[in-house]
C-alpha cells in the first residue's frame, strides 16, 4: 500500500495533471442558443458577388490549410506550436489570390512616423512575394506629408511602386454599407483607437486583402498561405479576447 502512496506521491510532485470535463444542460443550452438573422443582403447577394473579385471557390482548395487547433492552447508554447505547423510558403496546389494588398494605418496628426514603423514596413515589404502582394499605409489627410517623410524615402526608392500611401475618405469607404453617413465616420479620437479600427473594418470590406497594425512586424513567412479563407486572429497567445482581421 505504501509503494502506491509513494508512486502516487512522486506523480503528483513530478507531474501537473489536467482534466477538462464540462457538462451542460440541453435545456440551458437552447436557451442561450442565439438566433441568427439573415445575412446582410449586400455580402452574398449573387449581384454584389459577380460585379467583384470575391472568390466563392477558395474553401474548395485540395491543400486548405487549417488555422484553428480546435482547443485552447494555453499552456507554454503551445500556440507557437501550432503555429510553427503551417508551411512557410504556399504548397503546390493551394488556390490563392493572385494578387494580395497588406493594409495599415498611420494618424500624421497625431505623431510622427518614427523607426519603429518603418521597420513594420520593411518587414513586409521585404518578407512577402515581391510578385504577388503591395502595401498600402493609409493615413489621413493628402498623403502628401507621408510619401514626404525622409525615413520613408529609402523604402520608396527600393520597393517602388509595392509602397502606396492612401488618403483615408471614410464617406467613400463607407458606400453601400450600413455605415454610409452614419455620424461616427467623423470620429476621431486621440488615441486612434476607435477611428482605426473603423477604418480598418472600411477599409477591408472595400478592399479585401489583410490588415497589419503598425505595432507588429513581420519575421519572414509567407502569409499568403493563409488566405484560402478569411479569418481572424487573437492579438497574442496570452488568452486574451481582442481580435484581428484578414
Amino acid at each position: 500500500m505504501w509503494g502506491h502512496v509513494t508512486q502516487a506521491y512522486i506523480l503528483y510532485r513530478s507531474y501537473e495533471l489536467h482534466i477538462e470535463i464540462q457538462l451542460y444542460s440541453r435545456r440551458w443550452i437552447q436557451q442561450k442558443i442565439t438566433p441568427v438573422p439573415p445575412l446582410s443582403g449586400t455580402c452574398f447577394a449573387p449581384e454584389a458577388i459577380a460585379r467583384s473579385h470575391y472568390n466563392t471557390t477558395l474553401h474548395s482548395s485540395p491543400n486548405y490549410v487549417d488555422i484553428h487547433a480546435g482547443l485552447g492552447l494555453r499552456l507554454g508554447q503551445d500556440c507557437y506550436d501550432f503555429a510553427a505547423t503551417l508551411p512557410s510558403s504556399p504548397v503546390p496546389g493551394m488556390v490563392l489570390p493572385a494578387h494580395t494588398t497588406l493594409h495599415t494605418y498611420w494618424r500624421s496628426d497625431l505623431a510622427k512616423i518614427g523607426d519603429r514603423q518603418v521597420a513594420l514596413l520593411h518587414s513586409l515589404l521585404a518578407t512577402q512575394d515581391r510578385s504577388a502582394t503591395r502595401v498600402i499605409l493609409w493615413t489621413n489627410g493628402d498623403g502628401a506629408g507621408l510619401r514626404a517623410e525622409p525615413l520613408l524615402r529609402p523604402l520608396f526608392a527600393l520597393y517602388g511602386h509595392r509602397l502606396e500611401v492612401w488618403p483615408v475618405v471614410k464617406a467613400q469607404l463607407a458606400e453601400g454599407t450600413a455605415m454610409e453617413a452614419h455620424r461616427l465616420l467623423e470620429v476621431a479620437d486621440d488615441k486612434a483607437w476607435l477611428d482605426g479600427d473603423l477604418v480598418r473594418l472600411l477599409v477591408l470590406w472595400a478592399h479585401g486583402g489583410v490588415w497589419v497594425d503598425m505595432d507588429t512586424i513581420m519575421t519572414g513567412r509567407d502569409i499568403r498561405v493563409l488566405l484560402e479563407s478569411e479569418w481572424v486572429t487573437q492579438w497574442d497567445c496570452y488568452g486574451k479576447s481582442s481580435v484581428r482581421a484578414g
